[in-house]
């Protein structure tokens, strides 16, 4: 009968930490190996005149409670190391050697290395930084939900997600009189990758502009900018927030959408266009067993692709009639009619063109060098050109709809000090998106909203 419980116990754990290691799910995966161990001690203890007779059985028994013990062990070390190394983490071993800007000559070991240890730092804040405010959307169309009230941070930079889930601090739905309440949707680019402490998202330093250039001898009237940014988000899964956002009583909305959705909504210019993607880590609840289950696929790639030719990248190229076209009869097109419908035409709506640090007068090297994080830099470059053409065709056929090209000075801008990838800004970067998106809305009049 023990024998029996024993086995049931073994194999209950046995599931338990498959299920839990394939779901990351590190308190079922972890009660699984415990199981494990504890059912195969048990057995020695009460049976150990019969398994003493196989020395085989002896051996692989032994075998893997010592895996499992050395497995715990090594997850602790591994753990207050990562600890310790995120706590002290020095951001100018990397970051003020701007390691993320384009160095001609990149391709040399020194100078790749330094930009492989950046990416890899950067990559792992914005992992530790999900886990912290990020849950499972219950019916799988979201990348994920936020936690009302949670905190998290990235790099040196600490962020609150407030009581209606938006970056900033805790908001009263009903606006005060006399404030202009404009709302900026969008992806990572608006929640804002903010790295140094001082480092703010490009709503808030609007806000500031906006307030302080705006009305000064009157001072008549606020602006009020909610960062409703999402990183990871596309325009299909902000437009599911539409109503909520709505109940806030918003003047203005603000979209700076682009690079998530262009090979989701732009498919024809992306299947003529092969990109290999490199397989995306997988977080797992063990650090040792993450690495090599990560390395192995990713050596698994290389190897099923040695032969395989550099991937084409011809950003020069112009656009044809024919893709302009189909740009208009795209998923991009309808999602953003979508959105225009969902808004009432008392609600002016802006949408600003979106930036990258190449353009088609960038050189192709450059192109190549950001495509070590981000495989479709190449094609993106002729993607953000239609897009923004979507933007300003939409603009024409609304009333309540603006367009504000933001590219100047910006838009392939890689050599200065303005992007820490191909989309992400530096502050230097967010503070001039700002001022171009200022100077729009003066352009076009925004600053008598309240007449």
């Amino acid at each position: 009968m023990l024998k029996s419980l024993n086995l049931i116990a073994f194999a209950i754990g046995f599931v338990f930490a498959i299920s839990g290691y394939s779901r990351n799910a590190q308190e079922l995966f972890w009660m699984g190996l415990l199981l494990v161990a504890s059912s195969i001690a048990t057995l020695f203890f009460v049976f150990k005149r019969r398994i003493s007779k196989s020395i085989f059985s002896i051996n692989v028994a032994v075998a893997i409670i010592f895996l499992i013990a050395g497995l715990a062990l090594y997850e602790l070390y591994a753990r207050l190391s990562t600890f310790k190394k995120t706590a002290k983490f020095d951001i100018g071993s990397v970051y003020s050697k701007k390691a993320y800007l384009y160095t001609p000559g990149w391709r040399n070991n020194s100078t790749s290395r330094l930009f492989e240890e950046w990416w890899k730092m950067y990559s792992l804040q914005w992992s530790l930084g999900l886990k912290a405010y990020a849950t499972k959307d219950p019916e799988g169309f979201l990348p994920y939900k936020i936690k009302l009230k949670s905190r998290g941070s990235f790099f040196e930079s600490n962020f609150y997600f407030n009581n209606l889930g938006l970056r900033g601090q805790d908001l009263e739905i009903l606006k005060n009189k006399g404030l202009i309440r404009v709302v900026a949707l969008g992806e990572s680019t608006t929640w804002g990758a903010t790295i140094e402490e001082k480092d703010s998202p490009w709503p808030d330093k609007l806000q500031a502009i906006l307030n302080n250039r705006n009305s000064v001898e009157s001072n008549a009237y606020k602006f009020e900018i909610l960062n409703a940014g999402r990183a990871a988000y596309r325009l299909d899964h902000n437009l599911g927030r539409i109503e909520d956002l709505l109940k806030l009583d918003p003047d203005v909305v603000i979209s700076y959408h682009g690079w998530n959705g262009f090979p989701v909504f732009l498919p024809d210019l992306f299947q003529s266009h092969y990109v290999r993607k490199d397989p995306t880590p997988r977080s797992r609840p063990s650090i040792l067993l993450e690495n090599l289950e990560n390395s192995i696929r990713q050596k698994l790639i290389n190897f099923l692709y040695a032969e395989e030719p550099e991937t084409p990248c011809d950003i020069s190229s112009k656009l044809t009639p024919k893709e302009i076209e189909r740009s208009y009869d795209s998923q991009y097109y309808n999602l953003y009619e979508k959105m225009i419908r969902k808004i009432p035409d008392t609600i002016k709506i802006i949408f600003v063109s979106f930036n990258m640090a190449i353009d088609s007068n960038s050189p192709t090297d450059v192109a190549r060098f950001y495509m070590k994080g981000f495989p479709a830099s190449c094609i993106a470059v002729k993607a953000n050109k239609l897009h923004s053409l979507i933007l300003q065709k939409l603009a024409t056929e609304h009333s309540n709809v603006f367009f504000i090209d933001s590219s100047h000075g910006i838009n392939g801008n890689y050599s200065d000090n303005l992007f820490v990838d191909i989309i992400h800004f530096t502050d230097e970067g967010r503070e001039a998106l700002a001022e171009n998106i200022f100077k729009g809305m003066s352009h076009q009049g925004f600053l008598n909203l309240s007449d």
